[in-house]
């Protein structure tokens, strides 16, 4: 679900050198399975990467590209 994604990026973001599979889930207090499945997402979409030699997850540039168009004129209402 998209709430499930977003607790997982603030989990990710709190963890800026990566964090494992196992301390990913047990921090956003998800199954393991459901974990993989929304990093797998992530990593598809170029939101999250995934170290070759540790294994460990971490948020790319491209989530901090979007924040930096965002300009805040839209919460002017």
């Amino acid at each position: 679900s998209v709430a499930r994604i977003f607790e997982l990026i603030e989990v990710l973001a709190a963890h800026p050198a990566g964090a494992s599979l196992q301390r990913l889930a047990e921090d956003a207090h998800l199954a393991k399975s459901t974990t993989h499945r929304l990093l797998g997402s992530l990593v598809s979409l170029g939101y999250a990467a995934q170290d070759g030699e540790t294994g460990k997850y971490r948020l790319t540039l491209k989530m901090f590209e979007i924040l930096d168009r965002f300009d805040g004129k839209s919460l002017e209402y």
